[in-house]
């Protein structure tokens, strides 16, 4: 496994080195290693916990916007189930907005990263409600499928 450093980290995260050390217990995958604080390839920063989550469309735009910021989010920050977290971001992934990516660390949005479709969305809209009747429409259609899909197979059974 690849392992980042505490200041290749806080390079990345734009963050000071004391700032990771001293949040090192909240870094998700965070270990030591003779005495070394390390973190595997692809981990993020946690995003701060300024954003509140009313709603499912609010938790959507955040993890967009925890990807926007190369910031990691997970269920715990969004107040759901592994399980619904992880629908989450299939959904997100079914509707192009962000992507898999190749990395050490896939704990919550650590294994993702957005889609210029994704970059587009975060650009063009604010947290306001125009944005998320915006990302509620593009999430719609999928939502819809599902809904199709899971009663066909009832009907079917």
């Amino acid at each position: 496994m690849k392992t980042l450093t505490v200041d290749k980290l806080a390079e990345q995260s734009d963050l000071k080195r004391g700032t990771i050390i001293q949040n090192f217990d909240r870094i998700p995958g965070g270990f030591m290693k003779d005495g070394v604080r390390l973190f595997p390839e692809g981990t993020r920063y946690p995003l701060e916990k300024t954003y509140r989550v009313k709603d499912a469309v609010d938790r959507y735009y955040v993890i967009l916007l925890a990807l926007s910021k190369n910031r990691y989010v997970d269920e715990k920050y969004l107040k759901v189930s592994e399980e619904s977290f992880e629908t989450y971001l299939a959904e997100l992934l079914e509707n192009k907005l962000i992507r898999k990516r190749k990395t050490d660390n896939t704990l919550g949005t650590n294994g993702y990263e957005l889609t210029i479709k994704g970059c587009e969305f975060i650009k063009n809209n604010s947290r306001s409600s125009a944005a998320k009747k915006a990302l509620a429409d593009i999430l719609s259609s999928v939502i819809s499928k599902a809904l199709i899909s899971a009663a066909g197979s009832i009907i079917n059974n």
